[in-house]
């Protein structure tokens, strides 16, 4: 049974209570682990329990070495400092591992475990051949050794004044040690008839190798973590991200992700406009010449192949002009460049294509009280090019539309320009009083006061009949509502032809057909309501002429 105990207990010895720690010496270390695993006999070990194990005939060596990671049977004692507990660091020289016990990186150190970032000349030229007739670096100087190499070294040497200056490691080879030579045969150097002879030292070595130009340094994220354990949102990494899906990365790979996520591209779509250049409202019967153009911009959607002009009339479409026009580059598109790249579509390419029409604007079909007449254009274009995104890589998202996904080949319609073609209103004043015989003639002479191309149908109509006393009369196709109330303020109005809704200004309407006059072709004969006033009144401007009663 277990011994409760109040306090701690103080051991005051010169050495571990538990002997199980050791340190174990011997002359190597493979001996030394042998009697750590003879002495912790498998019924008193434990995970996390830790022996040192010191290697006498080398400096010497110590490293420590525990049961941790898959229990505690001889072959699970592993070094303390290995990888895969996570943490440690391996270096690599020329595809080869030179250490797994790296505890830290001193990178003033030339001799010791460290990071060499940059070679340095060798330390020691033993003999130096002279008359070499070129000066300058020579590279891929393969060498020879007085030591039992397993791998030969690789050398560059500088030659300045036909001798060598400095001699520096660039391939490292394996198996060497301080005293050995590195010779360099006399064929190898231009003109030399001496052989070049250095002597390695100590210092030319990092942790027992030969000092490469560069090591590489690569780090695990071999964390402990569960593998299905979320994160935080940290910079390019998103919230809720698994450990998992770091699994075989390198600590710079990490990095990477979450200081420098990669960012997809954005894409603007090919467009398509249409314009004329003339107004929106005309006369029934007159002849119009709009000049439609039609404008295509690629953006990041490929070339245009053509451009059709469609003609809408009361109802009816026509294709007035199939063709593509010679495109012309315009600059930069929406988001180029981004992440420092240009854009493959660029420059954005516009196209343009006109057509003239010349037409008579007709009478209105059917019910319809207006003539209607529309452009609008339709265009194919081709696929634009994949985009490359923030890591330099191409955009591997599927062909599409929006700013999301590289643009499919695809029509595109533009906007619709309408005009409208409508019968004229007429108003007017004079000093005697009219008759809707005489309005009429007014009208087909071309003599009326005031014509206005509008909707006659609108609900209130503005017309500015002056300030005089007068007489007055106005005109609207008999095909729409009766007008049945004036407006000028609030004191100054009344109802037309209403004798219930006194006063009246005006009579109620009275058809006669009159034609047009300056146009052409015209139109004649169409059945207007003409309204007179039975007596001088001053209604002033801004009158408001209404279908509804006040």
């Amino acid at each position: 049974m277990a011994i409760n105990l109040s306090d701690n207990i103080l051991a005051q010895t010169t050495k571990p209570a538990d002997a199980k720690y050791g340190p174990f010496s011997a002359s190597s270390l493979a001996t030394a682990k042998a009697n750590a695993l003879s002495l912790n006999i498998a019924n008193f070990r434990y995970q996390g329990l830790t022996v040192g194990l010191v290697d006498t005939s080398n400096s010497p060596a110590y490293v420590q070495e525990w049961w941790f990671k898959d229990g505690i049977q001889d072959y699970d004692l592993e070094e303390k400092t290995s990888s895969s507990q996570g943490g440690a660091i391996e270096i690599l020289q020329t595809g080869t591992s030179v250490s797994t016990a790296v505890s830290k990186i001193d990178v003033n150190s030339v001799a010791g475990k460290g990071l060499i970032a940059q070679g340095k000349p060798l330390t020691t030229i033993t003999t130096n051949p002279t008359g070499i007739t070129t000066d300058g670096t020579y590279t891929g100087l393969t060498t020879t050794s007085s030591g039992s190499p397993t791998a030969a070294a690789v050398v560059s040497a500088i030659v300045s004044g036909g001798t060598v200056s400095s001699v520096t490691i660039t391939t490292a080879g394996a198996g060497y040690a301080a005293g050995d030579t590195l010779v360099v045969s006399s064929a190898q150097l231009a003109g030399s008839t001496v052989n070049l002879v250095v002597t390695l030292d100590a210092a030319d070595f990092s942790d027992g190798s030969l000092m490469p130009t560069q090591i590489s340094l690569d780090t695990i994220y071999d964390t402990q973590l569960s593998s299905t354990q979320l994160s935080v949102a940290v910079g390019g990494v998103a919230a809720n991200t698994p450990v998992s899906a770091f699994a075989g990365d390198s600590l710079v790979d990490v990095l990477n992700k979450i200081l420098f996520p990669t960012q997809l591209p954005r894409y603007s779509a090919a467009n398509l406009s249409t314009a004329d250049n003339i107004g929106t409202t005309f006369e029934i019967g007159s002849t119009i010449a709009p000049t439609v153009t039609a404008t295509a911009n690629t953006q990041d959607g490929g070339a245009f192949t053509e451009i059709r002009i469609i003609k809408t009339l009361n109802g009816t479409s026509t294709t007035e002009f199939t063709g593509i026009g010679t495109p012309v580059q315009t600059g930069g598109i929406t988001y180029n460049p981004e992440f420092g790249f240009t854009s493959p579509n660029a420059p954005n390419e516009r196209y343009t294509s006109s057509y003239t029409d010349s037409i008579a604007l007709p009478a209105p079909s059917g019910s319809n009280t207006s003539t209607s007449l529309t452009f609008k254009s339709t265009a194919d274009n081709s696929q634009g090019q994949v985009k490359l995104n923030s890591a330099g890589n191409n955009d591997t998202r599927s062909f599409g539309s929006g700013v999301n996904a590289p643009q499919a080949a695809s029509t595109k319609t533009s906007n619709t320009i309408t005009i409208a073609a409508y019968y004229p209103i007429f108003y007017g004043s004079g000093s005697t009083l009219f008759t809707i015989s005489g309005v009429a003639s007014l009208i087909s002479a071309g003599n009326a006061g005031t014509k206005v191309i509008t909707n006659g149908g609108a609900s209130s109509i503005s017309m500015n009949f002056g300030t005089a006393t007068e007489f007055h009369y106005f005109a609207i196709p008999a095909f729409y509502a009766d007008k049945r109330s004036w407006f000028v303020t609030g004191l100054n109005n009344g109802g037309i032809g209403q004798s219930t809704n006194p006063p009246d200004a005006f009579n109620a309407g009275v058809t006669a057909a009159v034609s047009s006059t300056g146009i052409s072709p015209g139109w004649s004969s169409i059945d207007y309501k003409i309204y007179i006033t039975p007596s001088a009144s001053g209604l002033g401007t801004n009158t408001l002429i209404r279908t509804a009663l006040p």
